[in-house]
């Protein structure tokens, strides 16, 4: 049996890869986002999987709520914002385009944009961290 999270999270990814936004990336799925320091001077959009909550509906039926992160990274210059402004704007596009679809079974509910995701790491590393989690919901028969 398939993980429907994970199948969730790869639909997600295919979305955003075959989309354009207002900047280039390439989305991955991955279980983490952790990229090097080096590796961050270019834009990363990695869609994890983070929660998953089932719910009974009926004798043999369920219904999870999925959701998935999707986490925009970059380092940044932050004696200015208008680089962190830009990745926001980008988060914002990502959570309204993502709003839009559903996935095979996945019917999507809510989004949420977490800014900056680490606060820590903007202010240290000058790493830009947002998150956007997604929530779907799937229901499925209990063998």
């Amino acid at each position: 049996m398939s993980s429907r999270a994970a199948a969730v999270a790869e639909g997600i990814k295919n979305l955003l890869t075959g989309s354009s936004f207002s900047q280039a990336f390439t989305a991955v799925r991955a279980y983490r986002a952790l990229y090097l320091l080096k590796e961050l001077k270019t834009l990363r959009v990695t869609v994890v999987t983070s929660l998953i909550e089932t719910q009974q509906i009926s004798r043999s039926g369920r219904l999870d709520i999925i959701t998935s992160g999707v986490v925009v990274q970059k380092h940044v210059d932050h004696s200015n914002n208008e680089e962190a402004d830009s990745l926001l704007s980008l988060l914002e596009e990502i959570s309204e385009f993502i709003s839009d679809v559903d996935y095979d079974r996945a019917i999507w509910i809510e989004n949420t944009i977490v800014i900056p995701f680490d606060p820590d790491d903007l202010i240290q590393e000058r790493i830009y961290t947002g998150v956007i989690q997604v929530k779907h919901q799937v229901a499925w028969i209990k063998d």
